[in-house]
């Protein structure tokens, strides 16, 4: 049985800034896509996404499920059938402008136009979906002139820029994010003895994403994520992770060099003909296995990365 859910305790948050670009190579078509993109990302952070070629993404927040080396995975982001990558870039989202005003709300729109395909030999009328009608959402607000989340939502309006939004549905609970276009004028509105307001609308722009609540999975890997550090060896750039004392006390037990090459968590700069002879000279997302059967064969790769990842420990 589904769970029931108020609009109670909802936090509404509109995007107050974007990190610098970063530069998209690849997206995988797989059950969650996976990004190649030179970051200092941590999972639980969210993106936007400006994606060609893979139009299905483009203008899409997204979080990021894990982060290995280059590669960020969208969390359950199906790309599989989506269209092929060409170019695209992403930008690291801050959430800081808090929506606190709004009294109700009211959604709109996601529905299909739908294209009439009813031929003469038929007696009955045929359609298919066309294109979706944008989403929208309509708040009404306490009238506030000097409130900070209604004085961001009007300068959005008169800039006609695309920001990002987050719903949050009670603490810890389930998350709604997209991409849209608000529209706030500040008007104040209402009726005789009652409250003034003032309405905004937030128009979608592509699709929004889904999300369960913040999970410790998520925070142990930005704990993981903060032991990381970058190694410099054949020309190539490798992300380590640095063991913590139990991985030592495993690793004094066993003294193998394939214990140590799993603290490897990423590489930059590998391409699969690196990897294979007559492999295409696109970049290669990190796989581990890949690396260990690699760096099996690359003594001199990987004499330079097990002695940093000691290193990194001492």
């Amino acid at each position: 049985m589904a769970t029931v859910r108020k609009w109670s305790n909802v936090a509404v948050a509109m995007q107050s800034a974007l990190a610098a670009d970063v530069t998209i190579t690849n997206i995988t078509k797989a059950a969650e896509g996976v990004v190649t993109a030179t970051n200092t990302y941590a999972a639980g952070d969210f993106v936007f996404l400006t994606v060609h070629g893979m139009f299905q993404l483009d203008s899409r927040v997204a979080r990021i499920k894990t982060v290995s080396g280059t590669a960020f995975t969208l969390e359950g982001i199906d790309t599989t059938a989506f269209d092929t990558f060409s170019s695209g870039k992403c930008n690291k989202i801050t959430f800081g402008t808090s929506i606190t005003t709004a009294t109700s709300i009211s959604s709109s729109g996601g529905d299909f136009d739908f294209i009439d395909t009813t031929t003469i030999h038929g007696n009955t009328k045929t359609q298919i979906p066309g294109l979706s009608n944008p989403a929208t959402y309509t708040f009404e607000n306490i009238w506030d002139v000097s409130n900070a989340g209604l004085l961001a939502m009007k300068a959005a309006g008169d800039a006609q820029g695309i920001l990002a939004f987050k719903f949050t549905f009670g603490t810890g609970g389930q998350i709604m994010v997209f991409a849209g276009y608000v529209g706030a004028s500040l008007l104040p509105g209402g009726s005789a003895q009652d409250k003034v307001t003032t309405s905004a609308v937030i128009t979608m722009n592509g699709s929004p994403s889904y999300y369960a609540s913040y999970s410790m999975s998520v925070l142990a890997d930005k704990i993981r994520k903060s032991r990381e550090s970058q190694v410099s060896a054949g020309g190539y750039i490798f992300t380590i992770r640095r063991p913590t004392d139990v991985d030592m006390m495993e690793f004094n037990k066993v003294k193998t060099t394939e214990h140590l090459i799993r603290f490897i968590v990423g590489w930059d700069g590998v391409k699969e003909l690196d990897l294979i002879p007559g492999g295409d000279g696109h970049p290669a997302p990190f796989d581990a296995d890949a690396c260990y059967e690699w760096m099996a064969d690359r003594s001199d790769l990987m004499i330079s990365v097990v002695n940093a990842i000691v290193d990194a420990y001492q």
